[in-house]
């Protein structure tokens, strides 16, 4: 029984550690996300949200470290989509 209580106490200790990361999924959708925020504060409409945004950005990526690995994979994948999707938009009205 003491060994059962001991294997599930470091089994929860070791998924909080490992949470505390975050996937590889997230790490490539938070470089991305840096990127658009340059994309951002390069553009003069955008220039006065930018701090407002790293500020969010910032918060939500700690959000993301508390989320299991499945979770942030998700999470981050659909980020990435919409990511996509809003550089897009930003491309087609800065002017070349």
């Amino acid at each position: 029984m003491k060994k059962l209580i001991l294997a599930a106490g470091l089994l929860s200790l070791s998924s909080v550690a490992f949470s505390a990361q975050l996937s590889a999924t997230c790490e490539d959708y938070f470089k991305q996300v840096d990127g658009y925020m340059e994309l951002l504060a390069k553009n003069d409409a955008m220039k006065g949200q930018v701090d407002t945004m790293k500020q969010q950005y910032a918060d939500s990526k700690k959000q993301f470290t508390e989320l299991p690995a499945d979770a942030q994979d998700t999470a981050c994948k659909q980020g990435i989509e919409a990511l996509a999707q809003a550089k897009a938009m930003m491309e087609q009205q800065m002017p070349k």
